[in-house]
C-alpha cells in the first residue's frame, strides 16, 4: 500500500508521508535552535527600530503655529469617468405589439 492514487487523480505515497511525520515529531538539535533564536532576535530588533521611529514625538513652538490657520479637509476621490457609446448591431428593434 505505498502508493496509491487520489480522488483527484494525484498519487499518494503513504510511505514517504510517514517519514515526513517522523521527521518533524523528532525534536529540533542545539544549531537548529539556535539559528532560529538568532532569526528571532533579529526580526524583534527590526521592529523595535520601526516602532520606535514611528512614536517619536515631534517638538513644536506653539509660537510658530499660532499664525497658520488649519482647515480639515478630506480629499475628494471621483472615479474616472467613461464615455457611454452606443452598441451597434445588426438587429433592428422590434416594432411595439398592438394590443
Amino acid at each position: 500500500m505505498a502508493r496509491t492514487r487520489s480522488a483527484k487523480g494525484v498519487i499518494v505515497d503513504f510511505d514517504l508521508l510517514k517519514i515526513r511525520q517522523k521527521l518533524a515529531a523528532q525534536p529540533v538539535t542545539v544549531s537548529v535552535k539556535a539559528r532560529e533564536d538568532f532569526i528571532d532576535k533579529k526580526l524583534r530588533r527590526r521592529m523595535r527600530k520601526v516602532k520606535n521611529a514611528a512614536a517619536a514625538p515631534i517638538n513644536v513652538d506653539s509660537g510658530v503655529l499660532a499664525d497658520i490657520e488649519v482647515t480639515e479637509t478630506q480629499p475628494t476621490i471621483e472615479p474616472p469617468k467613461e464615455e457611454v457609446k452606443p452598441v451597434e448591431t445588426k438587429h433592428k428593434l422590434r416594432p411595439p405589439v398592438k394590443q
